[in-house]
């Protein structure tokens, strides 16, 4: 059961992190390709991006499956944390992810992968 939830953090922060190459969403405005978008071109690439994950999804799970099924649980908690901090600093475009601050919570997440 924890096996599954786990599956399912890392395949959804494996989703986020791939759409936030695609587009990401500010206040007032959507970007992809660097350049801003209309509602119209926003929803034409918010349903594709959509009609595209939903088919990797269960590639990336399976994946995900076999990885959880050979590693400890400090080292899962380590690819989490790594995991986790990428997607929020993807996510949030004024964090970068090479503050001091980050690079320690990347250090840890590497630290417990390397030696859990």
């Amino acid at each position: 059961m924890i096996e599954w939830n786990i599956v399912s953090m890392l395949t959804g922060a494996t989703i986020a992190i791939l759409s936030s190459f695609i587009y990401s969403t500010l206040t007032n405005a959507f970007l992809s390709g660097g350049r801003f978008r209309s509602k119209e071109e926003a929803i034409i690439i918010y349903l594709t991006t959509s009609f595209i994950f939903a088919f990797l999804t269960p590639i990336i799970k399976s994946i995900w499956f076999q990885v959880v099924q050979v590693l400890t649980l400090l080292k899962i908690a380590g690819l989490l944390i790594i995991i986790g901090n990428a997607v929020i600093n993807q996510s949030v475009k004024r964090w970068k992810h090479t503050t001091l601050k980050t690079i320690m919570i990347y250090l840890l997440g590497i630290l417990l992968f390397l030696f859990g």
